[in-house]
């Protein structure tokens, strides 16, 4: 969907994404590589994004660290990305043909503030990004149209939740309403939904009664369900018939007489987007993904976590089965929560990837390509304790503190390194004072040296050299590096205790 922005920005974005997912400075030979570019365009768009959105972010430039970006405190880098979509001429025609659909050329040239030609122009560029979830647009009359109709409100359903988020509302209808619709659904059906999903199926009630209103059925495809009957009863439309009338009559609508049997066939996707074998399905991910965790990382459920985790997995399933593409179009909510859980969770976040890789090799569908994120995220929202347990369960990394400012110092950077790391460390500091500095490597072996200074006597992999009191860089490197040892000696542990049991 890159394509429905200008090449330019589609390079920006890719800036702002690596310069957000950095921890520290990146140099500009390497985000050059990584963009394609040279430097010099490089630092033009560092100089464009910083004076576009001077009050959101900072981006420092350094000859001899490279570039860094600093988020305000105040904004989001969320923002940043509604801002680019916003003010993209693609997205702009995009919006203007959901809600005025069937608009000659003249008249959304019109509405757009474009010419004729160049309307023609963007409108085959979107084509073009719209091809990949088998849409597109037909023009004068201006109207969206595919393989059919759920895929365009699905579509819709997904932009619009990118592009206004929780805290903005295009739709004519009463959001609170819906909202609160939402809420009542979520309920029933015991969804489990969580704020940000109860928000998006707001939107998704608010899109598909604006299809329906627009006079856009889902009629033909209705009748080619299977079990369609059946599953409408599931959906007990009855109990919501009073809410759905009170959110339409003050509005112009005249839908179709079986409107409500439409909006059930958009909106219930946790029912008609289940087949004979996903429960079972779902269940055995679940299972798995739980059981792996928990043999390995020495975890434990509850009952009440665990159902939560089984419907989460069955959600993400069913609506896979009714929309398999890409949720986002440039930005995704979960990917940096993943990034967070995959920085300070190592074994957990590896644990996920691995058995979800092994899923869609083993079945097609992009549990990891698509959903690793999104996993992560729920795993640690559904399951009671799940980060306190993982944080006590970790094995300690063994640390010898050195310093060439004497004992004392020692002590107090022992100090530091125990507050920070809490219970994946076991410290010990040097007994020796300035003045009866260590002649050779110690006899006692650990698997993290932490010194001031270089340390010439012992192997250069095992020792981190930091700041007198330690920097947040240092703690960040160290952060990574104890949890990569972490992971080193789970998964030698592990290979002997296989090797062990071959014997």
């Amino acid at each position: 969907m890159e394509q429905l922005i200008t090449t330019e920005m589609t390079r920006r974005i890719l800036l702002l994404n690596l310069l957000y997912g950095a921890d520290d400075w990146l140099t500009t030979e390497k985000i050059s590589a990584r963009l394609h570019c040279s430097t010099k365009t490089v630092l033009a768009d560092c100089r464009y994004i910083e004076e576009r959105w001077s009050d959101q972010l900072m981006i420092e430039v350094s000859k001899k660290s490279g570039i860094k970006l600093t988020i305000s405190t105040f904004h989001s880098i969320h923002d940043i990305y509604v801002d680019i979509i916003k003010s993209s001429d693609s997205f702009t025609l995009m919006e203007a043909i959901f809600f005025h659909p069937n608009e000659s050329s003249e008249e959304m040239a019109s509405r757009v503030f474009l010419s004729s030609s160049s309307l023609y122009r963007l409108s085959r560029k979107l084509n073009n990004g719209l091809k990949e979830r088998h849409l597109r647009i037909d023009s004068n009359p201006f109207v969206f149209s595919g393989e059919g109709e759920r895929q365009i409100r699905y579509f819709f359903i997904s932009y619009f939740i990118e592009v206004y988020g929780v805290h903005k509302w295009p739709f004519r209808f009463d959001k609170a309403a819906l909202v609160q619709l939402a809420k009542k659904i979520n309920l029933d059906f015991q969804l489990y939904l969580s704020d940000f999903r109860i928000i998006q199926l707001a939107f998704s009630i608010a899109v598909t009664l604006t299809r329906i209103s627009q006079g856009f059925s889902t009629e033909n495809e209705m009748k080619q369900e299977d079990c369609f009957e059946t599953k409408l009863t599931q959906c007990q439309i009855d109990r919501y018939s009073k809410d759905l009338t009170a959110l339409v009559e003050d509005i112009d609508f005249d839908p179709q007489a079986d409107w409500q049997e439409d909006f059930c066939y958009t909106v219930f996707w946790w029912i008609f987007g289940k087949d004979d074998s996903a429960e079972q399905r779902t269940n055995e991910v679940t299972e798995q993904l739980i059981h792996e965790v928990n043999n390995e990382l020495k975890t434990s459920i509850d009952d009440a976590s665990k159902k939560k985790l089984v419907q989460i997995i069955q959600n993400l399933y069913c609506y896979h089965k009714i929309y398999p593409y890409k949720k986002h179009i440039i930005y995704s909510r979960f990917f940096y929560s993943g990034k967070s859980i995959k920085q300070n969770f190592i074994l957990f976040s590896t644990r996920i990837s691995k058995a979800l890789t092994e899923f869609e090799e083993k079945e097609g569908l992009p549990w990891k390509t698509f959903y690793l994120n999104e996993v992560l995220h729920d795993f640690m929202l559904y399951w009671e304790d799940l980060p306190t347990q993982l944080f006590n369960n970790r094995g300690k990394v063994s640390i010898a503190v050195l310093s060439d400012l004497g004992k004392e110092h020692a002590e107090v950077m022992g100090t530091i390194l125990k507050m920070t790391f809490l219970n994946n460390v076991s410290v010990t500091t040097q007994n020796a004072s300035l003045f009866d500095p260590p002649k050779g490597k110690p006899v006692s072996q650990r698997d993290l040296y932490v010194s001031n200074h270089h340390v010439e006597y012992m192997s250069q992999e095992k020792v981190v050299v930091v700041e007198d009191i330690l920097s947040l860089k240092n703690i960040v490197d160290l952060r990574k590096i104890i949890e990569q040892n972490q992971l080193f000696a789970y998964t030698s542990a592990k290979q002997k205790a296989a090797a062990s049991e071959k014997r």
